[in-house]
Formats: structure tokens, sequence, C-alpha cells
């Protein structure tokens, strides 16, 4: 079975061992641990075991602090012609080569998602982290 968009994107922020935990949208993983060393991570359950995954993909309170944290520019795109083929954009500027790496979805969570999984794929992640902060 693929991996939903949500697990897809916890695994690239650093979840470990996913795995579905009734229908396709319910998964539970180990979640990162804090940045703050010798400290429990934000997520981590009553004995520091796997937790629920948060829905990144139609989460407002999951992915809205990852558009601050990375700095992520937003931005609907729309269709000349269909409304319903309207895009939302979201950028990166990548300050080692001043490039934008930019996706797109059909709402600005989807799209976040995609950037988030574009810049793990192309080993940027951490680098928009430590860049942004």
């Amino acid at each position: 079975m693929e991996k939903p968009l949500h697990v897809q994107v916890a695994e690239a922020l650093g979840w470990t061992n996913p795995r579905c935990i009734g229908n396709r949208d319910s998964w539970e993983a180990t979640p990162p641990p804090s940045p703050i060393e010798g400290k429990p991570g934000y997520f981590w359950g009553p004995m520091g075991g796997p937790v629920l995954i948060q829905r990144y993909d139609t989460d407002w309170s999951a992915t809205g602090p990852l558009i601050e944290k990375y700095g992520f520019g937003t931005r609907r795109r729309p269709s000349a012609y269909v409304r319903e083929l309207e895009v939302w954009q979201v950028d990166w500027y990548d300050h080692e080569t001043e490039n934008v790496l930019e996706m797109g979805g059909p709402s600005i969570l989807v799209a976040v998602c995609n950037l988030i999984l574009a810049l793990k794929a192309a080993g940027k992640l951490e680098m928009a982290e430590t860049v942004e902060q």
C-alpha cells in the first residue's frame, strides 16, 4: 500500500516506523526527538511511543507552523478558464543557489506538503530550517 501524503511528509520531517492503524487515513509513528536536547519531543505520547500522525494535508494547526518555520511564500494562481483549476503555489528561496523552488497543489496545505517532499528529495529540508530561523 502506498503511504498517504501526510505520512510521507511525516517521514520527511523525521517521524519513524509509520504503520496504518485502521482505515487508510489513520497512521501512527514515532515522532522525531525534540530540538531541545534532553527534552522529549513535542508529540511524544505518555510513554514516548508512537502517536497519531498529524494530517499535514488537511490540518492548518499541523502545517501552518511549517509555513512559518521554513519561510515559505504562498499564493493562488487562478485559472483563466475554470475556477476548479485554480492552483495554490508555495515557494522557498534557496540562499545557497539563489534559486526558488516552487510547488503547487489544489490547496495551500497540499502545496506545502509537496514542497516539503521536494526539499527532502533535494537534500535541502534541513538547510531550509536553519536558514529561515
